[in-house]
């Protein structure tokens, strides 16, 4: 029996070509974590492509690295068995054009359709990334039976499914949806060097006086997109209940994010009579230097996967009140901060007026912060572990082919 292409690549000199499938072209967190691990892999040893729905944030910083993107305008996030078809029948097509040795797909709808398209094509390695299922804590039960399902049947079609937390790798393992030796849990990670910084350094100071913070002012930020997933609505409920519990100690919400639920926001602050509490930003670039001017982080999801947004803050230094949620419990610890009922705005209120009012507590957390996020979140130990999860895959390809070539 002849090798394949592919294999003859990996043999060879060749470089081995890779492929990430995302749907969204923007820079969102899952977006942040594919582009990295593309970012990373050695271009001369690696050929590195992406997949995704149309031109955006995303390709532009693609095209600023170097690497190829394919563009399918049928692949979207709301199911539609046509388009979706459409869809999973190009991504297949790239692939056999292409001759992807590694096909590495990203969210739950790009995921089953990148890895049914990769398998239909003879991808001789396919990973999948679970950034998150589509189902969670708050999701009603059809939802969770349907979704619970779809993604059972698509664990058919990869080798090894990738977990940025342990509770979703075992809950899925536990419940039947993916065989154990699948499964793999690596935590997402970040350059730890970009949130190194002097608590009294020149830049944070320049970043505060931007945002009009006074010197003894206590930057509570708030970090992502204005929609349900993060509970933004909250926030304001939040700012009263601080109001009444610390009406002179100064500190403000420092909203780093954009979203449809912007206005609504805003005007909650105003009805709850503490607009002159809130300070938005909108959409930041460079996350490090916003984090170097804030003293605390809040995040009151209702569902997250790994939030970067939480592995950000322990980088710089900050103590966390966030939602006790999967992902976040993998984040939080009682060293580095509180964890609060999802939906209850008095628990956070009282969790961040603490840190208010106590310095020395909040700074003791926030160095305790910096040392777990050195010791679980890096980049490169991310990157590592997958890199070597492809060349895992490959090998056990590799030595299957050469056991069926004897046997011919």
């Amino acid at each position: 029996m002849k090798a394949s292409p592919s294999s003859e690549r990996t043999q060879g000199t060749e470089r081995l070509r890779v492929c990430h499938v995302v749907i969204l072209p923007d820079m969102a967190g899952s977006q942040r974590v594919m582009f990295d691990l593309c970012r990373r892999l050695d271009p001369d040893r690696y050929e590195r492509h992406v997949i995704c729905q149309s031109e955006g944030p995303l390709t532009d910083a693609l095209r600023e690295v170097g690497i190829r993107y394919h563009l399918v305008p049928s692949l979207g996030r709301p199911i539609h068995p046509l388009r979706d078809w459409q869809a999973q029948r190009q991504i297949a097509a790239i692939c056999r054009q292409q001759r992807f040795d590694v096909l590495h797909s990203h969210n739950s709808k790009g995921g089953i359709l990148g890895r049914i398209g990769a398998s239909r094509a003879g991808t001789p390695c396919i990973v999948h990334h679970v950034q998150g299922f589509a189902f969670h804590e708050f999701s009603g039960p059809l939802r969770r039976i349907l979704y619970s399902q779809i993604e059972k049947f698509a664990g058919r079609y990869c080798d090894r499914v990738v977990f940025v937390n342990e509770e979703e790798r075992q809950m899925s393992i536990r419940q039947g949806w993916l065989p154990a030796e699948k499964c793999v849990t690596i935590y997402n990670g970040i350059d730890l060097s970009l949130f190194e910084r002097s608590r009294n350094s020149a830049a944070r100071q320049e970043i505060r006086r931007d945002l009009s913070l006074a010197e003894d002012e206590i930057g509570i930020l708030f970090c992502g997109r204005l929609e349900a997933q993060k509970q933004p609505l909250i926030l304001p409920k939040i700012a009263a209940a601080m109001e009444a519990l610390r009406p002179a100690h100064p500190w403000r919400m420092i909203v780093a994010g954009t979203g449809s639920l912007e206005p609504a926001l805003r005007e909650g602050f105003r009805q709850h009579n503490v607009l002159h509490r809130y300070c938005p930003i909108g959409w930041h670039s460079e996350p490090h230097k916003i984090a170097s001017a804030c003293d605390v982080a809040l995040l009151p999801s209702l569902w997250e996967g790994l939030p970067l947004s939480l592995i950000e803050a322990q980088a710089s230094g900050m103590p966390i009140v966030a939602s006790d949620i999967k992902g976040n419990r993998e984040v939080v610890t009682p060293q580095t901060g509180v964890l609060c009922e999802p939906k209850t705005a008095s628990q956070y209120a009282a969790a961040l007026a603490k840190l208010v009012e106590d310095q020395a507590f909040r700074l003791q957390q926030g160095s305790a912060a910096r040392l777990r996020a050195e010791a679980e979140f890096s980049a490169a130990t991310c990157f590592h572990k997958v890199a070597e999860l492809y060349d895992e895959v490959l090998r056990s390809r590799r030595a299957a082919t050469s056991t069926v070539q004897r046997a011919a």
